[in-house]
């Protein structure tokens, strides 16, 4: 089956039957390879579904349980965590304490150690409350205390023996929290020399390492010195200042050293006693 074309300046000439397919079909492959001019482009992308809000979940708070000096200060840190674990940012923490006379705490968590005691303090945020033991303790002291020692325990010994002497420093450290501590600071000897003046000997903190090999000390040390004899020229009066810090707060304590020897009793009775007389019958 054939059609007519009719060409321009000439008769009509006979169309073959398959000529109008063939323009159907290059209709098509345009479509099939050129959606935009079709109408195709203009279908919208899917939209992103909005994240989901962050809601406060858990509240940390570390340590989880403090133990205080009186007088001492201990930090807290608070963290508030949403649904997916992550940290609220900006969040907002409320702190406060169960028992103000023995301890208090600041509005960013820092604890201070009133009076000997126990207590609680909380941490609240948003609806989520958490709470942390808390337990004051004596504040850390250094107790010293001295002893004798025979002559001969310091080489060369001291010339003068009447009035000379050698001894020994111990101080004990006690109470404080974990990880409290002291330090020794400058300290001083008082002493009366001969002609009875009251002279002071400075000591820095390299010549308190040197006597008791440390400068640091914590709760539960006994330190004692290596033997000392007495500064050339005293004669009486000696009085050790001895000074420490303890944190940020400084203390001081005396120390007074008598080398003379207490008296020794009498080896026996040296009063004379009358013979008792037998008493005579009338």
């Amino acid at each position: 089956m054939s059609g007519v074309k009719h060409v321009p300046g000439g008769g009509p000439t006979a169309v073959p039957w398959w000529w109008p397919l063939r323009r159907a079909r290059r209709g098509v492959m345009a479509v099939l390879l050129f959606p935009g001019f079709c109408g195709g482009g203009d279908t919208p992308a899917p939209a992103t579904p909005a994240a989901p809000t962050p809601v406060p979940t858990t509240l940390l708070v570390n340590p989880s349980e403090v133990q205080v000096a009186e007088r001492a200060t201990r930090q807290l840190k608070a963290t508030l965590l949403d649904q997916f674990g992550q940290p609220v940012k900006d969040a907002t923490i409320v702190w406060g304490s169960s028992n103000p006379l023995v301890v208090q705490v600041s509005d960013t968590g820092s604890v201070l150690g009133v009076q000997r005691g126990q207590t609680v303090v909380w941490a609240r945020a948003a609806t989520l409350l958490q709470t942390v033991p808390v337990t004051v303790v004596a504040p850390l002291a250094v107790s010293m205390s001295w002893s004798l020692l025979p002559l001969d325990s310091i080489s060369p010994p001291p010339t003068d023996p009447a009035t000379a002497c050698v001894y020994r420093l111990t101080a004990v450290v006690t109470g404080g929290a974990p990880g409290d501590s002291a330090t020794w600071a400058p300290s001083a000897i008082d002493y009366l020399d001969s002609t009875g003046k009251l002279t002071t000997v400075e000591l820095d903190s390299t010549q308190m390492l040197d006597r008791f090999a440390t400068l640091v000390m914590r709760t539960g040390d006994t330190l004692s010195t290596y033997p000392l004899r007495v500064t050339d020229g005293a004669r009486s009066g000696i009085v050790y200042r001895v000074r420490y810090n303890v944190g940020a707060q400084a203390r001081s304590e005396r120390v007074p050293i008598t080398c003379a020897k207490a008296a020794e009793p009498p080896a026996s009775d040296t009063v004379p006693r009358l013979p008792i007389q037998p008493r005579r019958q009338p």
